[in-house]
């Protein structure tokens, strides 16, 4: 199959992309680092389309596991998934690993600290 991209440059791509939309998580407004975020995962996606299934799986287990309280289990399945969607784009088992356990565990502190901030904005309007 013909790629755009070489698999280890699309996985460094989607690894820029989102810290690019995590970058805009964390400071609200600015416009260009969700932009160029979203412009390179979607650069990064075609050069294998089985990676697309397994990221939305991961990202459906964080949001899961910020969601309920499973205390870290869905993340974990969340990470796993992640290094299968890696392993997609790459032979080796290190750098797999080297991009899923880190995001896995950026996605999972960045989706409970919007949960909890959620959950506190809520609870203040009940108060006053």
């Amino acid at each position: 199959m013909f790629y755009l991209l070489h698999q280890q440059a699309a996985l460094l791509l989607l690894a820029a992309g989102a810290l690019g939309i995590c970058w805009e998580f964390l400071r609200p407004g600015l416009i260009a680092p969700g932009v160029l975020g979203t412009t390179l995962v979607l650069l990064a996606l075609p050069a294998d389309w089985r990676l697309l299934p397994l990221v939305a799986t991961a990202l459906l287990l964080f949001a899961l596991d910020a969601l309920t309280n499973a205390r870290g289990t869905f993340a974990i399945l969340g990470t796993l998934a992640l290094g299968a969607g890696a392993m997609t784009l790459t032979d080796s088992p290190a750098i797999a690993a080297g991009f899923a356990i880190p995001f896995g565990l950026l996605a999972t502190f960045l989706l409970h600290t919007a949960v909890r901030a959620r959950r506190n904005k809520l609870n203040g309007k009940l108060r006053s």
